[in-house]
């Protein structure tokens, strides 16, 4: 089987994983952040430097945390790859950020930074 995509997250960076119905599998926070408040019982919360795409996960989206709050930087859309991985495709990126992938060991790992 290959290897599913994954993302590395940046400190003050979180990962909002939802099912193909819409509903929020888990949040994938940077184990620096503040703790997040307000999350519904029904979401897991994971503190993790980076998040692999899991079966019927479909759309991501990332945050970045500001002053008060958290704004979205990117979604992607999980597709099927080859020999079951999936893979974060259908890139959108909020102005002022970049989306870097990069291969490594048979998969991509993505990145949004700050644009320089």
């Amino acid at each position: 089987m290959s290897r599913s995509d994954s993302i590395i997250l940046c400190r003050e960076q979180r990962v909002d994983v939802f099912c193909a119905d819409g509903t929020r599998r888990v949040i994938v926070d940077h184990p620096l952040n503040s703790p997040l408040v307000g999350i519904p019982v029904q979401t897991a919360m994971v503190r993790a430097t980076d998040f692999t795409a899991e079966p019927g996960d479909k759309t991501i989206a990332i945050y970045a945390g500001k002053a008060g709050g958290s704004c979205r930087i990117a979604t992607a859309e999980t597709t099927s790859g080859s020999k079951g991985s999936l893979c974060l495709t259908d890139w959108r990126v909020e102005p002022g950020f970049e989306h870097e992938p990069a291969a490594r060991d048979g998969r991509t790992v993505h990145r949004v930074v700050r644009s320089s």
